[in-house]
């Protein structure tokens, strides 16, 4: 295979391609398909994967369209999915674990006049 790379602005694109024929005479290098890389010798179209995302951040779940974003407040994220605290339990926004779901205390429960601290 032959591999290029080719940057754009922040960004380096890597272009892969596999060898439809490796004869020694006639070899043809093919470009994965968009968005699709291979390995270094590749030479099957079946090579061509697309790449691992970034993983995302503590605290931060990956939505449908691949973007990571900051877990609301009374979820945790969990293998980059925010995930819902138990009923009656609470949680920042950015919680990165089920032990950040809390309890609230029983009179932190009714509202109470700006300042007064539970």
């Amino acid at each position: 295979a032959v591999v290029s790379t080719q940057s754009t602005g922040a960004q380096t694109v890597l272009t892969t391609v596999w060898n439809r024929n490796r004869s020694s005479e006639n070899e043809v290098c093919v470009s994965c398909p968009d968005g699709f890389t291979s390995d270094s010798g590749s030479n099957s179209a079946d090579d061509c994967i697309e790449p691992k995302p970034e993983p995302c951040a503590e605290g931060e779940g990956r939505g449908t369209d691949g973007v990571c974003s900051t877990c609301p407040a009374n979820t945790y994220s969990e293998n980059e999915v925010c995930v819902s605290c138990p009923d009656g339990f609470t949680s920042d926004s950015g919680s990165n674990s089920a032990d950040d779901c809390i309890e609230p205390k029983p009179d932190c429960m009714e509202p109470k006049p700006e300042g007064t601290l539970c």
